[in-house]
């Protein structure tokens, strides 16, 4: 007899992308869930994604894509490039490609267009019931006798900017619930206090910018950036620009060696210091640093190993799971990822046996995500050696990307953008 679900049995902590991909993709397999957003208005964390075809294609299965693809870019190239001489070193047709080798498109976006697209269609689908303002603060119990949630309804001071504001806990209803999915992002409380385990500073930073179309400096066109995906590599460092919005918008983000600077998303950053990071490079890089009016700095933080459930059956997905840094640009694809997979799991494999081990069937799936995770931040622990390089290996890789076939590179990605998140789950 196959177990049916009410509102309340699955229950989703954060609203991030892991989250609402989450109840959208249960949803999709007719499974309600209840997910809980401690904010009261989603806030814009971040700028630019890249979300390559093993994302766009679970985007588009979930009815998605249709809606997201106005609101993105669809770069024309990927491009690696030497930062001191702007010369390209690796020119992939990746708009071509990824419609002829992996049937679906490689995006660029804005993160508040993904969130908009995502919150929107959770809005008017009945099996969601969303909730702002609550935080899941306590989860006891199992997978196996059931969990007890305790979720509590926060108020935040009206007379403080959105920004400011500090919540204040109202009251707190416990709920039971059959399935716990703790998305609450890489600073997880719930991952710390369920595994003891909290995300670790990576030693790197991200500093942020975007500008608009119009405002980008005089030679930008000629640089051949405007419809690619371009990354400059440097010693310990690489600046990356691309589209968004159908390239009336620019992303920039520049990765570079830093100090921790706490446990938040941003701060202001010294573009005096990153003028200096690139003092003598390609000068279109230091024509955009210093026309951007403002630079945001980011932690980079990644957790200490991949983590999909723990011994009582608490699940988690996301950067709650596995933030990893971006090397690979796959953090958004692997959080869609995880949210395709959990609901193909959960609808092919617990929702039919109504006495299951849950705990046991769950390490199925840990161990099966756990191995694809490893092997996407392996290929980003790759890209950053290769990135950073400098002196003679620098020459050598030159050398290496300008002779080597297109198709080789092509297959080398075929593991990663061709992948099928879903189908390991598709049979129970």
């Amino acid at each position: 007899m196959a177990i049916e679900y009410a509102e309340h049995d699955i229950i989703i902590a954060g609203a991030g992308i892991a989250g609402m991909a989450a109840a959208l993709a249960l949803a999709a397999h007719n499974i309600p869930s209840t997910l809980y957003e401690k904010s009261s208005v989603l806030q814009e964390v971040g700028a630019g994604l890249q979300l390559a075809p093993n994302a766009t294609r679970l985007l588009d299965k979930l009815g998605l894509l249709a809606a997201l693809t106005p609101l993105a870019a669809e770069p024309d190239f990927i491009n690696l490039n030497h930062a001191d001489s702007g010369k390209i070193l690796l020119h992939l047709p990746i708009k071509a490609m990824a419609e002829q080798y992996w049937h679906a498109p490689y995006l660029t976006i804005h993160r508040a267009d993904l969130q908009k697209v995502l919150k929107e269609n959770i809005d008017k689908n009945p099996l969601i019931h969303y909730y702002g303002s609550h935080s899941v603060n306590q989860v006891r119990g199992n997978a196996q006798t059931g969990f007890q949630v305790d979720i509590v309804t926060l108020q935040e001071e009206q007379e403080k900017s959105q920004a400011e504001a500090e919540p204040q806990q109202n009251s707190v209803e416990t709920l039971s619930a059959r399935c716990v999915i703790c998305c609450d992002g890489v600073w997880s409380r719930l991952r710390a206090a369920c595994c003891g385990e909290k995300a670790r500073f990576s030693s790197y930073i991200a500093w942020r910018s975007t500008l608009e179309r119009q405002n980008l400096p005089a030679d930008f066109a000629g640089g051949g950036v405007l419809d690619s995906v371009s990354a400059y590599m440097s010693k310990d460092s690489h600046f990356i620009i691309y589209p968004l919005r159908q390239g009336a918008v620019y992303n920039f983000v520049i990765i570079t060696k830093g100090k921790n600077i706490g446990d938040k998303w941003s701060q202001q950053g010294d573009k005096e210091q990153l003028l200096q990071f690139f003092n003598g490079k390609n000068p279109l890089l230091r024509a955009v640093i210093d026309q951007a009016p403002s630079w945001l700095c980011w932690p980079l933080f990644q957790m200490p190993f991949p983590r999909f459930s723990n011994a009582n059956g608490v699940i988690f997905l996301g950067d709650a799971a596995h933030a990893v840094t971006p090397f690979s640009a796959q953090g958004a694809a692997q959080a869609i990822e995880d949210a395709c997979a959990l609901a193909q799991f959960i609808a092919t494999g617990l929702r039919q046996r109504e006495s299951a081990d849950n705990a046991a069937e769950l390490s199925r799936f840990s161990a099966l995500r756990e191995q694809r995770l490893k092997a996407v931040a392996g290929r980003g622990d790759f890209n950053r050696f290769v990135y950073h390089l400098s002196g003679p290996a620098a020459f050598i890789r030159n050398q290496y990307m300008r002779l080597r076939p297109q198709r080789r590179f092509l297959s080398d990605l075929d593991w990663l953008y061709g992948y099928d998140a879903v189908a390991p789950f598709s049979e129970s």
